[in-house]
């Protein structure tokens, strides 16, 4: 078995927050998760301190679904509150990391290093849309500062130093780098040989994931001068890669030739 281990089981999303938000793979089913907690926030009267934090940790939630998923807006936009079954939702962060794969391997060359450099920015920047995030902190800046506590979200920051935006930030990239792992591992044309008829045996799909993490955070941006800037994103794509596929590490050491 390619996972270390498999654990499936039915329960109320609401009990296990945020996991449950973080597990659902279908965008529209998130955004309706992350919609009924922000609206049982507003409806609530007591404690009113503790749950103006929680609803601006949902309210950020939310801003990241939907721009990873940016035609969940414009469906509900078109349809008038319904969405249309034959138009998936788009996600930018796939077409981000396929982007990055495509353009650095087909060639960096002293001519079009510049160009590559930049195209490469504007990809990583998908992930962390900077200018989207200062124009939130902007909105709360004359607010008082968030105070965390084990009751508010037991995955909050736990240091100064993480923000509200990087901790869900980072929460949704492990929610992207569990669904790549599992789209390749369940995915037929990537985790096929000889023209899709045979599958892949576990040890090369384990190694093609591997390469394919190290050619876009590590490698490409390593030749572009933009290690430092991919690094993050790299750390948090590594650690989930390295805990869900069985002696990940080892492979991943192999790719980038640590001991």
């Amino acid at each position: 078995m390619l996972y270390k281990e498999e654990m499936i089981e039915e329960k109320d999303p609401f009990s296990d927050w945020p996991k449950a938000f973080y597990e659902e793979r279908d965008p529209k089913k998130r955004e309706a998760l992350v919609l009924e907690k922000i609206k049982s926030l507003e409806l609530e009267e007591k404690d009113a301190e503790n749950t103006l934090e929680e609803k601006r940790i949902e309210e950020y939630r939310l801003l990241l679904l939907r721009k990873r998923h940016p035609l969940l807006e414009e469906k509900r936009a078109e349809s008038g509150g319904f969405f249309r079954n034959d138009n998936p939702c788009l996600d930018k962060y796939m077409f981000a990391w396929m982007s990055i794969l495509i353009s650095g391997r087909t060639g960096i060359y002293f001519w079009n290093k510049k160009s590559k450099k930049k195209e490469l920015k504007e990809l990583l920047d998908i992930f962390d849309f900077p200018e989207e995030k200062k124009r939130y902190e902007n909105q709360i800046e004359q607010k008082e500062e968030v105070k965390y506590s084990g009751e508010t979200d037991r995955n909050a920051p736990t240091t100064e130093k993480e923000s509200l935006q990087d901790f869900c930030k980072v929460a949704e990239w492990k929610a992207f780098a569990s669904f790549w792992i599992e789209t390749c591992v369940e995915d037929k044309s990537y985790s096929s040989t000889v023209f899709g008829l045979l599958r892949m045996k576990d040890e090369s799909l384990a190694k093609k994931m591997a390469q394919d993490i190290a050619d876009a955070l590590y490698f490409i941006p390593r030749s572009l001068e933009l290690l430092e800037v991919a690094e993050p994103l790299r750390k948090v794509l590594v650690d989930c890669y390295c805990k869900s596929i069985f002696q990940g590490e080892k492979y991943w050491k192999e790719i980038v030739g640590e001991e």
